[in-house]
């Protein structure tokens, strides 16, 4: 069984099994060991597949955990197309995992047939309550989850999560990115101006020392000094901009005072060479960028989509299920029991179950992708022969092995954790069990 583990885990040809070099080797370090040939390496794989999907199976099973998964559709050099469905939970330890549930082939790329061949992972896994899933921005994607959902619905009424509303999410690493250097677009030269500015007092150190002068000279309180961004990394370009707008006045300063600093953006001609040094305008484009009423808004409209996952789930059997209120309930003191591996999973039954399906759900689709980044081993031209139910087991072991160990410690929380949750429930979850309290006299 060893052996069979190996060649999974660490992507063996079949035919390792039968390699002189090895046989030499086992001969030597354990020469009673009765090498398997190939082919019943190949069984063993399958029949390991079977024991490790029952194991991930039986867990799921039994915690009855709400999922969320990533999807992704790949073309092997076999000229298939493979779809790889990954399942995201986080499990009683607070540990988040992903495990590869299906790696299949699929005809083609159509919603259809992407949603059905969701509908029967979820069905082969006996999965019946799922929160989310993540796929890229391909118009096919819209339409599985249209199906998905439609399926779901007959199934029961707490298989989806506010009649799955908030399903469908859409790959959002790509999504932001394209919407952020959109936006950056608008103020590209503003931008390029701060950022040269910055570029030219880290040019030398007598440079950033008449930079300090003048940081002095106005008066600007700082814990370190500016950072530069790297252009393909957008939120290292909002860090340069935070940071360096604080030392706009230095920078003004540097300007009317230092003339080899205006020089160093013109070229010996007297032609410009780069952008800069920044205006008022920069300055002001850069204050305007994540600005803090936005921020706001978002923080507000996050605020009230908890609030109907929590009423959601408050009228729902995750309730009934794990026996607690939204925000107070201290559920007979701190007696403990629950399945928690972090005390808060105690002391706030519903609050932490939100948090575990919440903090579950993949922002993109690189979980599923991932499956595909080194499946070139798998699937190379020496095993082009392999069957589609072979390249699963492969697959789908891999990543079983490979994964953390499902947690079942339970940890009791200490006293001083117990008397800062009475604080928190004094604070915030009264009107919370008042309501609930009303609810079920009603």
């Amino acid at each position: 069984m060893a052996l069979v583990k190996m060649i999974a885990k660490d992507e063996l040809p079949f035919s390792f099994v039968e390699a002189e070099g090895f046989l030499k080797f086992m001969q030597t370090c354990c020469p009673r060991f009765d090498v398997s040939s190939r082919r019943t390496i190949t069984r063993d794989i399958l029949e390991l597949y079977q024991y490790e999907k029952g194991l991930l199976k039986s867990v799921l099973g039994a915690s009855k955990q709400r999922v969320c998964i990533t999807t992704d559709i790949w073309s092997s050099i076999q000229m298939s197309n493979y779809m790889v469905i990954t399942a995201h939970f986080i499990d009683a330890e607070w540990v988040l995992h992903k495990r590869i549930l299906s790696f299949t082939p699929i005809a083609n790329h159509k919603g259809d047939g992407i949603g059905k061949l969701i509908e029967t992972c979820l069905i082969d896994w006996g999965i019946e309550r799922l929160f989310t899933i993540t796929v890229d921005n391909a118009s096919a994607n819209k339409v599985a989850i249209i199906y998905v959902k439609k399926k779901l619905a007959n199934w029961s009424v707490n298989s989806m999560v506010l009649n799955g509303l908030y399903m469908h999410v859409r790959c959002s690493a790509y999504i932001i990115n394209l919407i952020v250097q959109d936006g950056l677009a608008e103020v590209n030269h503003s931008i390029a101006s701060i950022r040269n500015a910055v570029k030219s007092v880290r040019s030398s150190p007598a440079r950033l020392q008449k930079f300090k002068t003048c940081v002095d000279r106005e008066k600007i309180s700082y814990e370190g000094l500016m950072v530069l961004d790297v252009p393909t990394r957008w939120n290292s370009t909002y860090l340069m901009l935070h940071k360096a707008v604080v030392f706009e006045k230095a920078f003004d300063r540097m300007k009317e005072d230092d003339g080899h600093y205006v020089n160093w953006f013109v070229e010996d001609e007297g032609e410009k060479k780069m952008e800069g040094p920044p205006s008022n305008d920069d300055w002001g484009n850069a204050r305007s960028i994540y600005e803090s009423r936005k921020v706001e808004e978002l923080k507000s409209n996050i605020k009230e989509l908890l609030m109907k996952l929590c009423n959601s789930y408050i009228g729902g059997s995750d309730v009934r299920n794990s026996g607690g209120f939204c925000f107070g309930d201290i559920h007979n003191g701190s007696s403990g029991g629950g399945g928690g591996g972090a005390s808060s999973s105690i002391m706030y039954l519903i609050l932490s179950q939100i948090a575990k399906d919440v903090l579950a759900i993949p922002v993109s689709t690189v979980a599923s992708e991932s499956a595909f980044s080194t499946r070139g081993c798998v699937l190379d031209p020496c095993r082009s022969s392999l069957t589609h139910k072979t390249v699963e087991s492969l697959i789908c072991t891999q990543n079983w092995l490979r994964s953390t160990l499902l947690g079942k410690q339970i940890i009791q929380p200490t006293q001083e954790e117990t008397e800062f949750y009475k604080v928190i429930e004094a604070e915030f979850g009264r009107p919370i069990v008042a309501q609930q309290e009303q609810a079920a006299e009603e």
